[in-house]
């Protein structure tokens, strides 16, 4: 297997919208998300993106307060480069970013959970509650 050279960039303003779009759209989670839903999301989020030259082939965003916790939100990586170390190293940049190190972080995640665990998250029982937005 030949070895990527990975490289991470943080802020909206380093994002490629177009890749980010495309790669939303790859999820279960969001593939119907309406574009302009993606662009406020990137305005008000701390994006990480993962770049394999100068194309952006992961992406994950941060909502927080800045003072006691953060959500890990919208982590994906372009199917060709998953399981190659791409979102463990995006992931690693989350959880190592100044701002962020010395809150709690969370997340929900239904498949992903080692990778997880490989920056530091723990599997914690809770009784989760949602509430979905009226439109």
């Amino acid at each position: 297997m030949a070895a990527f050279d990975f490289q991470v960039r943080v802020g909206a303003e380093n994002m490629i919208f177009e890749d980010v779009v495309h790669l939303i759209h790859q999820t279960y989670w969001a593939k119907d998300r309406p574009k302009e839903t993606i662009r406020r999301t990137l305005e008000h989020s701390l994006c990480f993106g993962v770049f394999c030259g100068e194309n952006q082939i992961g992406f994950c965003r941060i909502v927080t307060d800045w003072s006691t916790l953060y959500y890990v939100a919208d982590v994906i990586v372009d199917e060709k480069y998953r399981h190659k170390g791409a979102a463990k190293k995006m992931m690693e940049a989350v959880v190592s970013h100044p701002a962020l190190a010395p809150l709690r972080g969370m997340l929900i995640t239904r498949d992903a959970q080692k990778l997880y665990e490989q920056v530091g998250f723990e599997i914690y029982p809770v009784h989760f509650m949602e509430r979905v937005g009226k439109k």
